[in-house]
């Protein structure tokens, strides 16, 4: 082999390893620029990683949903696209749904949580877009549960004022007083953790007490908008369970006079709910003509409902006997499956009766495993 042949050979393998190394450094550069630009995407977002850490630590029963949103946001940074508003606000719905499930018994991981998650709110809230009321109510919520374990009045003012805010600044009028709905049914449930806790009669009255104020505030002031009847039921709902013995025949009258400040459709769907009450209570007579009351009314929205059906293009053909069918059976459950009507059912069978036939009327038990039990626990009117 001769000596220029070898220099020549030489110099080949030189520009063919300096080509590889190029090629190599060239992938490397590329690489570290990708990674650096999502490092810096992801730095973008505030408290992610600090989000990340706290699910990995302390996540509850919304950890999986969690991390699959952290990691959803990621790939979207990493793609260069935009997470949406849902995107954040769903990750502290998720924290202030484990504050409040772990507030009793873990109320130091609850702490943690809520402050967390209004460190979040407060760092993203120019991601929010159009979820912002949302977010809000969900701030509103960790400041009323940090109140309950700590006491700060601070907090719960805070927290009245981001209800009130979401309904100054609604602007579909039948969603006006929303707030002052979510605000009571907050109260609500403050009552009962109240009670896990340990904390006094007195206090659990008071904060039913209160939800009741601000609940009827909200319907005053928005009467034509949000139908809340459903929270002031079940404020009043939750007197029967106070520590130290019911309050049911204290507030019973009190509440339906509150019923009949409400529209005559808001009333007659609350028949249910407070025909139970009326039983425990011997009030019989009142409460067979609140379910009557509440019976004529559902009937009449079955009818609104599978009229309804007629004008969807790909309905089934079957479509209008199935929803019948279904809300048929719903409306004699939801009246006969109770202990209340069971027992007033052996105390006056005849009268359950009639009512039971009303209820269940166009039902078989046959068809029914369902309603044949719940028949089975009624009193014999023979």
């Amino acid at each position: 082999m001769s000596a220029t042949f070898s220099r020549r050979r030489s110099h080949a393998l030189a520009a063919l390893a300096f080509a590889a190394l190029s090629t190599l450094a060239a992938f490397a550069s590329t690489a570290h620029a990708a990674q650096a630009a999502q490092s810096a995407q992801t730095a973008s977002v505030p408290l992610l990683d600090e989000l990340e850490q706290s699910v990995r630590a302390e996540g509850g029963f919304m950890k999986e949903l969690t991390e699959e949103g952290i990691a959803d946001v990621r790939r979207k940074l990493a793609a260069g696209e935009t997470p949406s508003g849902v995107d954040y606000g769903l990750l502290i719905s998720k924290l202030v749904e484990e504050c409040q499930d772990e507030a009793v018994e873990h109320p130091d991981r609850a702490l943690r949580k809520i402050a967390l998650a209004l460190k979040l709110a407060d760092a993203w809230r120019d991601r929010f877009d159009n979820w912002d009321s949302i977010v809000r109510r969900n701030e509103a919520t960790a400041l009323m549960w940090r109140w309950l374990l700590l006491g700060q009045d601070a907090d719960r003012q805070l927290a009245h004022r981001h209800h009130a805010l979401n309904d100054e600044t609604e602007t579909i009028p039948k969603d006006r007083g929303m707030g002052a709905y979510f605000l009571g049914a907050e109260y609500e449930q403050l009552a009962m953790a109240a009670q896990k806790l340990g904390r006094p009669r007195e206090a659990q009255v008071a904060l039913l007490r209160q939800g009741l104020a601000v609940h009827q505030a909200g319907y005053a002031r928005y009467r034509d908008g949000f139908d809340s009847t459903v929270g002031l039921n079940a404020l009043y709902g939750k007197f029967p369970f106070v520590t130290g013995g019911s309050m049911l025949a204290e507030v019973m009258d009190e509440w339906l006079a509150a019923l009949r400040d409400r529209p005559p459709q808001a009333q007659a769907r609350s028949g249910t709910s407070v025909a139970g009450p009326l039983f425990l209570l011997g009030r019989d007579d009142e409460a067979v003509v609140w379910l009557k009351r509440y019976l004529r009314q559902d009937e009449a929205e079955d009818a609104a409902q599978i009229a309804a059906l007629a004008g969807l293009p790909d309905a089934p053909p079957d479509a209008r006997a199935q929803v019948q069918a279904m809300r048929r059976e719903g409306r004699c459950m939801t009246v006969i499956h109770t202990s209340e009507f069971q027992a007033f059912s052996h105390r006056a069978p005849r009268r359950a009766a009639e009512v039971r036939d009303l209820a269940c009327a166009g039902v078989s038990p046959g068809d029914s495993p369902n309603v044949s039990r719940a028949m089975s626990q009624l009193g014999r009117a023979d």
